[in-house]
Formats: structure tokens, sequence, C-alpha cells
């Protein structure tokens, strides 16, 4: 998943390279002062364009799947369902350079949720985990007009800010985990966005 983001966000950023190479100069078409949605390999978001140089907004994720799986145990057999949700939200602003492809810098608090539970027969285990990040990420974008334009960035900083899980059977039990920081190239997104006339 990770190496697939990776390279789709190296497509778009050299799609937009090129793209912006075969067309005329023109004037920039960042949006201005204009609400905006989008879709981006990791979720859907809202964002407001404050100025051609500057955006808010909000990415959020949602992710459901579950699974049934049977155990042989000597002469019987266990069935053991499982369940896993993911919630995830983060809040960000974005600041691009002028110029035909638009490179810009974008900051980030995420937000993620992600709970499972396991049951079989009677005996039931639930354990949700909790993180906050603040993430920094560098990116390209690229706007035909000031209403449509695709984008791809990568991770370049993720400071972890909080770890937090919790698990029950017939006890709860809270973990606090250690964060982590890390540097470098990270996981890629890439995406495109709307922007409503004004």
């Amino acid at each position: 998943m990770k190496r697939a983001g990776l390279l789709l966000t190296a497509a778009a950023l050299i799609l937009g390279a090129f793209t912006a190479t075969a067309q005329p100069l023109k004037t920039n078409t960042a949006p201005d002062g204009q609400l905006g949605i989008g879709i981006n390999t990791s979720g859907a978001t809202v964002q407001f364009a404050i100025s051609p140089s500057l955006q808010a907004g909000v990415l959020v994720n949602v992710g459901m799947s579950s699974s049934t799986e049977e155990i042989s145990q000597g002469s019987s057999t266990v069935k053991i369902d499982n369940s896993t949700t993911n919630l995830g939200a983060e809040i960000y602003g974005r600041f691009l350079f002028e110029g035909l492809v638009n490179p810009f810098v974008q900051v980030g608090l995420a937000i993620n949720n992600s709970s499972s539970t396991s049951k079989s027969g009677s005996t039931e285990t639930s354990q949700s985990n909790s993180t906050m990040d603040l993430n920094a990420y560098f990116g390209l974008a690229y706007y035909w007009t000031n209403q449509f334009g695709i984008f791809g960035q990568v991770g370049l900083v993720s400071l972890g800010l909080s770890d937090k899980t919790t698990t029950e059977t017939t006890v709860k039990v809270e973990t606090e985990n250690p964060t982590t920081t890390s540097f470098g190239i990270g996981s890629g997104r890439v995406g495109i966005e709307f922007f409503f006339s004004r």
C-alpha cells in the first residue's frame, strides 16, 4: 500500500511537470476565496482557498472490514468473527508557491482511531488504538482553472504526539505506547480537487 502511494505520487508529479511544460506561459490560476472538495488516495477533503497561496482544510478517512475464520481444535471447529473500523481526520494548512505548477508545503494535525473486535463463542475481545501526529508534506499542485486541479504530495516529517491502546475482554486495560517521530520521504498521496465559483 505504501509503495503504491509512492508510485502514484511520483506519477502525478511527473505528469504535472510534463503538463506544465507542454502549455504556454499563463498566470497562476490557483483558487482564491473559494470553498472546495476533493478526493485522494487517503480519503476525502473539504478545503477553503483563503488566497491563491494559502489553503486550509480537513481530510477525513473511514474504513471498515470484517472476516470470519474457522480454526480446528481436535474434533471440533472454533469460529472467530473479526471486525475492524478505522476513523481518521487531519486538519491542515497548505502554502502554495506561484508557478505554472504550484509547489507547496503542507502541515497537518492528524487524529486516528482504529478499533477491532474478535468474538469466539461467548468470549469477545475489543481493542482500540488512538494516535495524534503532527505531519509535514511537500507536494506539487496544478490548476487548469481556478475551479479544478490535481496534486501529489509526500510526507517529510511525522511527529507522534500521543499513542494509546485500550484492550477489553473482562478487564479494561489502557496502555500508553511510545510515540514515534520519522524524517525522510514517507507515504504519498495524489488527488483531485474541485472549487466552487465565487
